[in-house]
């Protein structure tokens, strides 16, 4: 049986955080609260004491979901290729971690988003929200320090988005800014995270 390959995966975007133009997906295993009421214990920067700041889950929800995410996209490889569902899957988990300030998760699937898309097709307007969601977890995890991030595409922790350098020329330069605005909405919300190696 031939394995169904991926191209492009649903609009999955920054979400959790009132500034972000996206809405998180209903997760109904893990409720986050309000930052006045909930830190990380992750190695993040307590987010704001603003009441309309999603704060993250649990720190051993966040790590599950990592893990699991980061296994499941090794498993759904199908030589260059993923296996739709499975890539799906994996995704999610680590966009769920992602959006949770999980610094790994956001490096994995910036980078993974990314390259799928953009080895795919020329960009098109239907992964607008794709390409968004992967370079502003890839601003985010670069400027936490996180190494594969910072040097995955040129500029992402300058103050603007170099929208003339190779690859991201080839994006239109609004989804670019869009991104950068969003990354810097989620950092705003949540603080900066903190990389520690150890994820």
């Amino acid at each position: 049986m031939r394995a169904t390959h991926v191209l492009v995966v649903a609009a999955i975007g920054l979400a959790g955080c009132p500034r972000s133009t996206t809405q998180p997906p209903d997760d109904s295993t893990a409720a986050p609260t309000t930052a006045a009421t909930t830190t990380p214990d992750d190695g993040a920067d307590a987010p704001p004491a603003d009441p309309d700041c999603v704060s993250f889950v649990e720190p051993e929800v966040i790590a599950e979901r990592y893990e699991t995410g980061a296994k499941k996209l090794e498993d759904s490889r199908d030589g260059e290729h993923f296996r739709k569902a499975e890539f799906e899957e994996a995704m999610g988990a680590l966009q769920f971690a992602a959006k949770n300030g999980h610094v790994a998760a956001q490096s994995l699937y910036g980078r993974t988003m990314f390259s799928v898309m953009f080895q795919g097709s020329a960009p098109e307007v239907d992964q607008r929200d794709d390409y968004v969601s992967a370079l502003a977890f890839l601003r985010v995890a670069a400027k936490a320090g996180e190494e594969a991030a910072a040097g995955y595409l040129p500029g992402l922790t300058d103050d603007v988005p170099p929208t003339s350098e190779p690859p991201l020329e080839s994006l239109p330069a609004p989804w670019v800014h869009a991104a950068y605005e969003m990354a810097d909405a989620w950092i705003e919300c949540h603080g900066l995270p903190k990389f520690t190696g150890k994820e």
